[in-house]
């Protein structure tokens, strides 16, 4: 970041890394064959978040910033989370 703005040409969602991974190379001629690691392909995934309005409030005046910039570059999981009816 660069005070309130975004210092870099893109985001790129974990949920499409590789995608999007593939189109940044090739925009930028580098060759991507689509292989990416599996570090922690095994580990468990924590239990599902339980989004009560106190949580959300406080995500949202902690990270105000943060989600203001994801929101404009890209869209995710838990962005949408966020974004659910109350």
């Amino acid at each position: 970041m660069d005070g309130q703005e975004l210092a870099v040409d893109v985001v790129i969602d974990h949920a499409r890394l590789a995608t999007n991974l593939a189109e940044v190379c090739k925009t930028l001629s580098i060759p991507f064959d689509g292989w990416l690691p599996r570090a922690k392909g095994g580990v468990p995934r924590d239990e599902e978040i339980n989004m009560t309005d106190a949580l959300r409030n406080r995500i949202e005046t902690t990270f105000d910033l943060e989600l203001r910039t994801y929101n404009r570059a890209a869209s995710g999981e838990f962005l949408k989370l966020l974004q659910e009816p109350r």
